[in-house]
């Protein structure tokens, strides 16, 4: 092998060795990335932009089966094509923008990789002065936003 191509070699193996770490490298760890803020934001923005099937696909698998339970019986009383689909029994939210939201950060900091169930409270900070708080939820490797409305109909029960 020639120096020309042996160079062209190393070349390419140190070009495909840095594209490998820019693409995959990271010190984030997998339940890191979205996080729960990015998960929270993805959430709110699927609803503003009337992605509302996959908005209701990012909250806590509790409230998804509380949301479709009220289906069900609001199914009873007015029958099946009378009834809306499941992803829009979730209705409003106190955010009319995802862009109204200043800053999303942690109320509770993770030691480790987080556990089935495990739940992190983010405080949310408005343009206009306003603060919230949101509660996420690990479960499936990812992160989900927990209403209560689940926490809520098993209290009622």
């Amino acid at each position: 092998m020639n120096t020309s191509t042996h160079t062209r070699t190393l070349l390419a193996a140190l070009l495909t060795l840095t594209l490998t770490c820019v693409g995959g490298c990271s010190e984030d760890e997998p339940w890191e990335e979205p996080g729960p803020e990015g998960a929270l934001r993805a959430f709110l923005l699927d609803w503003f932009m009337f992605r509302h099937e996959q908005a209701f696909e990012r909250l806590s698998e509790a409230d998804r089966g509380a949301l479709a339970k009220g289906r069900a019986a609001l199914i009873e009383r007015v029958g099946e094509g009378s009834a809306p689909p499941v992803h829009e029994m979730l209705v409003g939210s106190a955010v009319a923008s995802p862009y109204d939201l200043k800053k999303v950060e942690r109320v509770d900091e993770l030691e480790g990789p987080p556990k089935a169930g495990q739940s992190v409270r983010l405080k949310l900070e408005y343009l206009d002065g306003r603060e919230a708080q949101a509660t996420m939820i690990w479960s499936d490797g990812g992160w989900f936003v927990a209403l209560g409305v689940g926490s809520r109909d098993a209290e009622t029960e």
